[in-house]
């Protein structure tokens, strides 16, 4: 636990309220936001006829400040202040600062120091390079450290990143010796607050690494070091989904896990993918939001690919664009005075005036299509190869379908629109082909090689069919 600055409990403290200070609890849960207690503030009582009862409406502040028993400072952002026990109330904040820092409503960092999970598969290399057990006569046992075991990146806005393991030993009475290793991100810049460090690199690193390990992370622990005080990392963050909880590098799990991508001496560089990812989110809103849900959030296959077409379609439209609707209503037009001149039936031109769009929206199996082509050659190939002939088990939902992808959009439509529900073999079939169309375009975005997805289609790891 050596970078958590205040341990998860319950402490005494004294809140600064408009009127004056009041003593009162801070109760610091792992996962949980902060909850507070305030104790002698009075709410107000109306009494009725038969009983009296609580008459005081929750108020919600921008900033709370407080001090625990120890002398640690706490700062509550965006609290919401309600009647608790009689005489009794209660604070709810979205994040709680607490250790020591500059007073003030937005203190302000120079650096963030933080672990979210996935690190040790993202590194791209063990933390030790060489373990030597014991012979004779030597009886000694060694462990070196890997030569890029901290790897470091410089942002263009200028920050610095790095991604370290920190290694440690522990002995018992000369009888046991262990080595660990913990991966920890630091990043030094700008002095911001800490929301700002939070959305600018802590968030986008965890739907970065759930991305590239294909499984939710989370965030762990987050320390900040405030302006002009050395080295040391003085006060920590207590937010929901923030579990405070440090953890150690280890070998995954699931060592057929798929890994989309890597750091390491010929892997990507952090600070550009951060980059990059910071501009998915900002360009490709929906297709990053699904990726960011899918990754927290347990979801069956259906409502899974109802997320991943949308999004893809929504991609489409952001890249490709369409025709502008005045050359669309143009061309429209030309074509109703054709068949007019050429004499077809005054009521098969009505038909035609009433059912034909009148914007230039593309179909989606064309956008599908499109999207697909694009692909770099090694994952296109995969995908045609697994798709051409179509698979057996989606025969039958068209009669004469165009392609793997005509399929995919009549699916897709049926589900949207309550036509023909397709079996559950068929939906996994395409959602797992609008998934991995989804990951191959998120890696042109991010300007890393497909090579690690090829690998894993190959391997079995990864199926598109």
């Amino acid at each position: 636990m050596r970078n958590v600055v205040v341990p998860t409990s319950t402490y005494d403290c004294t809140w600064l309220l408009e009127d004056g200070p009041h003593t009162g609890q801070l109760t610091l849960e792992p996962g949980q936001a902060a909850h507070g207690q305030v104790h002698s503030e009075p709410g107000r009582w109306r009494q009725e006829e038969d009983f009296a009862c609580f008459d005081w409406e929750p108020t919600e502040h921008d900033r709370l400040a407080g001090e625990l028993s120890g002398g640690q400072q706490v700062l509550l952002i965006d609290v919401l202040r309600s009647p608790g026990a009689p005489e009794a109330g209660e604070l709810f904040p979205r994040l709680a600062l607490v250790g020591r820092f500059p007073a003030g409503d937005d203190p302000l960092f120079e650096a963030v120091r933080f672990q979210v999970g996935g690190l040790s598969e993202l590194a791209g290399v063990p933390a030790l390079s060489r373990v030597g057990f014991p012979r004779q006569p030597e009886r000694s046992f060694t462990a070196t450290v890997h030569p890029h075991a901290m790897q470091t990146w410089e942002c263009s806005s200028g920050e610095r990143i790095s991604l370290e393991f920190e290694i440690s030993q522990k002995t018992d009475l000369m009888f046991t010796m262990t080595v660990m290793a913990q991966p920890v991100v630091e990043v030094t810049g700008t002095a911001r607050t800490a929301e700002q460090w939070i959305d600018d690199f802590v968030r986008p690193l965890a739907e970065l690494a759930a991305f590239a390990t294909n499984r939710r992370q989370d965030v762990d622990w987050v320390v900040l070091r405030p302006e002009h005080t050395g080295e040391r990392f003085t006060t920590q963050l207590f937010a929901a989904g923030i579990s405070q909880m440090p953890y150690l590098a280890e070998k995954p799990a699931d060592r057929r896990q798929p890994l989309l991508l890597r750091l390491g001496p010929d892997g990507a560089d952090l600070a550009a993918l951060l980059e990059r990812w910071r501009d998915l989110a900002e360009e490709h809103e929906v297709l990053h939001q699904h990726l960011v849900t899918v990754a927290r959030q347990t979801q069956n296959t259906t409502a899974r690919f109802m997320s991943v077409v949308p999004a893809l379609e929504a991609y489409h439209g952001r890249t490709h664009g369409k025709l502008p609707r005045s050359v669309f209503k143009q061309q429209r037009r030309e074509v109703l005075k054709r068949l007019d001149v050429a004499g077809v039936d005054p009521e098969d031109c009505q038909w035609v005036d009433t059912w034909l769009p009148e914007t230039g929206d593309r179909a989606l199996h064309e956008r599908l299509r499109e999207l697909a082509e694009c692909l770099p050659d090694g994952i296109r190939a995969r995908i045609e190869a697994a798709t051409e002939p179509l698979p057996d088990v989606l025969h039958g939902i068209l009669k004469a379908p165009l392609g793997i992808w005509h399929v995919l959009a009549k699916v897709r439509n049926n589900l949207a629109h309550g036509g023909d529900r397709p079996q559950p073999g068929q939906v996994r079939l395409l959602c797992r082909l609008a998934d991995t169309l989804a990951a191959a375009l998120v890696l042109q975005e991010l300007d890393v090689s497909e090579d690690l997805l090829v690998r894993a289609v190959d391997d079995s790891r990864w199926k598109v069919s």
